[in-house]
């Protein structure tokens, strides 16, 4: 797991009812994006050397289709009618006799799915909706919408805190921290509460919120994409 932030003992920066009680020159060090930036996660790999295992359904496939191609589908696309040209692993060309040849022909479009890197089982729709978004299956510009509507877990440093903290990263650019699942909680942090995005997004007064500040995978939300979509 890669750490994306860099923590403090203590918050540098608190936006308390959504206003800063600290000095707002850290606001001017905040940059934002015009769309949620995916950041580094864990580094999930595949490796297009190794053919896929030939499996006895794909056998009796062949058999049935002598002179032509078997093409490998991955799994996320296994179940569709219609499948992009991205979900074609590649394809092992079959004899006359029905058998599979052994040089595969991988497909240089081909992006690997979470399941297909085998990611952990995601457990909430935001985590599942980061894998794909960071494996190329999902614009990012989907993301603020999911999040209004999700239940985030916000930094709270006791279980009567009703503060929204921010934390400057180490060039000064100040975030709000949230986790999607109590897993993805750093260890630092004291406690959490519940909170959804369309509730939060008026908080945040112009600072971006970091979703799952140390991974597995995260992502940097401009709080105007929250804003605009909650009616003021």
């Amino acid at each position: 797991m890669y750490a994306v932030w860099e923590w403090f003992p203590q918050p540098h920066n608190f936006l308390r009812n959504g206003f800063v009680t600290h000095s707002e020159a850290l606001r001017d060090a905040t940059s934002t994006v015009p769309n949620p930036t995916p950041l580094r996660g864990r580094n999930w790999t595949y490796d297009r050397r190794m053919p896929p295992d030939i499996t006895p359904e794909m056998r009796a496939s062949a058999k049935s289709n002598p002179n032509t191609w078997l093409y490998v589908i991955d799994p996320l696309f296994e179940s569709e009618a219609d499948v992009p040209p991205w979900g074609v692993v590649g394809a092992y060309p079959v004899d006359a006799s029905g058998e599979i040849e052994d040089n595969f022909h991988p497909n240089d479009r081909y992006r690997p799915s979470p399941q297909a890197l085998r990611m952990p089982t995601p457990p909430s729709t935001v985590d599942e909706v980061l894998q794909l978004i960071n494996t190329g299956h999902q614009e990012a510009a989907t993301l603020p919408a999911l999040l209004l509507d999700a239940s985030l877990l916000l930094y709270a440093a006791s279980s009567e805190d009703r503060d929204v903290i921010g934390f400057p990263d180490s060039d000064g650019r100040v975030f709000v921290p949230v986790c999607t699942a109590s897993e993805h909680v750093p260890a630092a942090w004291p406690g959490w509460r519940v909170i959804t995005g369309r509730d939060l997004a008026p908080l945040l007064n112009g600072f971006p919120l970091l979703v799952n500040p140390v991974g597995p995978l995260s992502a940097i939300v401009p709080a105007e994409l929250l804003a605009a979509r909650v009616p003021a």
